[in-house]
């Protein structure tokens, strides 16, 4: 008996390109979405220790320009000592004024920048953003997989979660630009 290939009466041969695609730019665009998720999260573990080593490189420099300053003093008014002529005293002294008159640079502080973020309704919102982003796009990578193999769950969470999903982009857009 030969088997025939012929499709039964009324039969629709089922268009799978849609959902593999959807699957396809689901998974792709959560991978990225839980990449940045991820960078956001280490970042914000890590600014406090980042600000830290900042300041402490500033203050370094800052003293390494105060020596700088204090040497140079020094040594115009050892030569001012060491100086034959009134004339030549008169313009070591003006060299001095004008070191002395010249502002102390001061860098940033950079515990003020971070202090904004120490406050508990920023945090607390922050924390709720990236989670809720980590958790909506674990959904939709996992829709993702599962419209790639066809699945009825895969498709109905792939219409559920992009509507739950956009509420987070805003926001985080949002902190950013601030």
């Amino acid at each position: 008996m030969a088997m025939s290939n012929a499709l039964p009466p009324r039969y629709a041969v089922p268009n799978t390109s849609l959902p593999k695609t959807t699957g396809t730019l689901n998974i792709i665009f959560a991978s990225l979405v839980l990449l940045f998720v991820d960078i956001q999260i280490g970042m914000t573990l890590l600014a406090p220790m980042l600000m830290e080593f900042a300041q402490s490189s500033v203050r370094e420099a800052q003293t390494k320009v105060e020596a700088a300053r204090k040497q140079q003093l020094d040594a115009l008014k050892a030569e001012e000592q060491a100086a034959g002529t009134e004339q030549e005293k008169g313009r070591i002294r003006g060299q001095i004024k004008a070191i002395e008159a010249r502002p102390q640079p001061a860098g940033p502080d950079l515990k003020a920048i971070m202090g904004k973020m120490d406050s508990p309704v920023i945090r607390a919102y922050s924390w709720t953003d990236m989670g809720t982003a980590l958790i909506l796009n674990v959904l939709m990578l996992a829709s993702g997989i599962g419209l790639l193999r066809l699945k009825e769950r895969a498709r109905r969470l792939a219409i559920w979660a992009p509507w739950r999903w956009p509420s987070t982009v805003p926001s985080t857009a949002y902190r950013r630009r601030r």
